[in-house]
C-alpha cells in the first residue's frame, strides 16, 4: 500500500496537483479582481476601451503599490488630453486628474499610488482610468483590480513571483515524471500528458492576460483550466 502511494505515477500527479492549486489560486483571485473592477460601479463614460492601465497582481496591507498607465498619441497632430483616475475607497471614490501634452507618436507613463486605505470588499482595490477625448482621438476607459493580502514580510510582487514560479515548478516536474513513467504515451496516458501541457500554457497565458488587463480572455482561460482538471481527474479515477 505504501509503495503504491509513493509510486512515481502517483508522485507525478501529486506534484502537478500542488502546482496546479497554487497557480489556480493566483490565477483565480487576480481574474476575480479584474472582473470585479468592471462590475464595481464606476460611472460608464464611453464605449471605447483601453488596456493602457497596469495594476500589480497582488499587494500586501503594509506596502504602497503603484498603478501605471501609458498613453500614446497615435494621431498626426499634437494633443492635450486630460487623464482621470478613480480609485476605490471605503468612503467616497478618490478621483485624480492630470493633463498631458503629447506630440505625434509620443508616449507618456503616468503613475498613481494606492495603499491599504483604498481596500474595499475586504481584499480588493479597484481603479478606473478615463482618457478624455482630444481630437482626433476619442474618449477611452479601462479598469483593473488588485488583490490585497495580509503578508507583511513580503511585497505583493515577491508573493506573485513566488506563487507563479512554484506553480510552474510543481506542474512542470509533475508532467516530466508523468511522461517518464507512462511510456509509451498511448491512450489515456497521452490524453493526460496533453491536458497537463495545455494547463501549463493556459495558466501562464491567463496570468499574462491579467497583468495586461485582458480580463475577458483571462476569465475564459480560467474556465478552460477548470474543464481540464475534470479531464485529468477523470483519467486518474478510471485508471485505478
Amino acid at each position: 500500500m505504501v509503495k503504491r502511494l509513493l509510486s512515481p505515477r502517483v508522485l507525478s500527479l501529486a506534484l502537478f496537483s500542488a502546482g496546479l492549486v497554487i497557480g489556480l489560486l493566483l490565477f483565480g483571485f487576480t481574474t476575480w479582481a479584474d472582473v470585479e473592477s468592471v462590475l464595481y460601479g464606476f460611472d460608464k463614460q464611453t464605449s471605447q476601451t483601453t488596456n493602457a492601465m497596469k495594476c500589480p497582481l497582488l499587494m500586501t496591507t503594509s506596502e504602497t503599490a503603484t498603478i501605471t498607465a501609458t498613453f500614446t498619441n497615435t494621431s498626426d497632430r499634437p494633443i492635450r488630453p486630460t487623464i482621470r483616475i478613480d480609485i476605490s475607497n471605503p468612503g467616497m471614490l478618490r478621483t485624480l486628474r492630470q493633463p498631458l501634452e503629447l506630440d505625434p507618436g509620443e508616449s507618456q507613463q503616468v503613475e498613481w499610488t494606492v495603499t491599504a486605505n483604498d481596500v474595499v470588499l475586504d481584499r480588493f482595490i479597484f481603479s478606473k482610468v478615463l482618457i478624455y477625448a482630444a481630437y482626433p482621438l476619442p474618449s477611452r476607459e479601462g479598469t483593473c483590480g488588485i488583490v490585497v493580502v495580509d503578508w507583511p514580510s513580503l511585497t505583493g510582487t515577491q508573493l506573485s513571483l513566488i506563487a507563479f514560479l512554484s506553480s510552474l515548478a510543481g506542474m512542470g516536474t509533475g508532467m516530466i515524471l508523468w511522461v517518464a513513467n507512462n511510456k509509451p504515451q498511448l491512450g489515456m496516458a497521452l490524453s493526460v500528458s496533453r491536458a497537463m501541457g495545455v494547463m501549463i500554457v493556459s495558466l501562464t497565458a491567463g496570468i499574462f492576460f491579467s497583468l495586461n488587463g485582458w480580463w475577458l480572455a483571462s476569465m475564459l482561460l480560467f474556465v478552460l483550466s477548470l474543464l481540464l482538471i475534470v479531464v485529468i481527474l477523470g483519467d486518474f479515477i478510471l485508471s485505478r
